[in-house]
């Protein structure tokens, strides 16, 4: 039986969105531009130095309780917002660094003692959806099939035919819409969940609650 190395911080799910198609690999995000709509959300929001920056705003790990956990230089996520045929379409481009360090059976090392092939094998992330400098709601990226590597590989995700009232959490679905024609940006990107593997036959799971 596979197992997994776990590590997730509990909080309510938003609605899940519809039709999520993900691709890994070398690739960038498609324009698909159209002469009908408004013109696109585009932007980028990043992570960095994590897991070691939750020593500042959040309690900090326990490290004991993983056997693999690579830290990450910086998660960068490009994201593109469109209305397309009365509902909400996205186009994400995820990509990570590795940091110099992580965790391996429970002690911090450095990263030439990590396995060669280690993978985010899912991530949930959440980031605060921001107009004028005012938070507006928040924005919840559940990714449970990722497999992606550090950096350069790239994860392209496209989610189609979302309901306005499901895009944003905290936000109706009237003035999701409103967002997706006015413009907002993606700020304060945080990892809720992520597991990591390697190609290794054996895993462990730990999960941090």
């Amino acid at each position: 039986m596979q197992k997994r190395d776990l590590l997730s911080c509990v909080g309510p799910r938003p609605a899940a969105v519809a039709a999520v198609v993900l691709w890994c690999g070398l690739i960038s995000i498609v324009d698909v531009k159209a002469q009908d709509r408004p013109p696109d959300v585009e932007g980028v929001v990043t992570l960095t130095n994590w897991p070691e920056q939750r020593r500042v705003d959040a309690a900090p790990l326990d490290y004991d309780k993983f056997r693999l956990l690579p830290f990450i230089d910086v998660l960068v996520v490009r994201y593109r917002f469109m209305e397309v045929a009365d509902k909400a379409t996205m186009e994400i481009a995820l990509e990570w660094q590795i940091g110099e360090r992580g965790v391996l059976n429970g002690r911090k090392v450095k990263r030439s003692q990590l396995p060669d092939r280690v993978i985010a094998e899912s991530i949930d992330l959440l980031a605060k959806v921001v107009v004028d400098e005012q938070v507006v709601g928040e924005f919840f990226l559940p990714l449970d099939t990722l497999r992606l590597g550090p950096s350069p590989s790239v994860a392209r995700v496209e989610i189609r035919d979302v309901e306005w009232d499901s895009v944003f959490s905290d936000v109706s679905g009237e003035r999701a819409r409103e967002l997706f024609r006015t413009g907002f940006q993606l700020e304060d990107l945080r990892i809720l969940r992520v597991v990591f593997d390697t190609e290794a036959p054996s895993r462990v799971e730990r999960e941090l609650r």
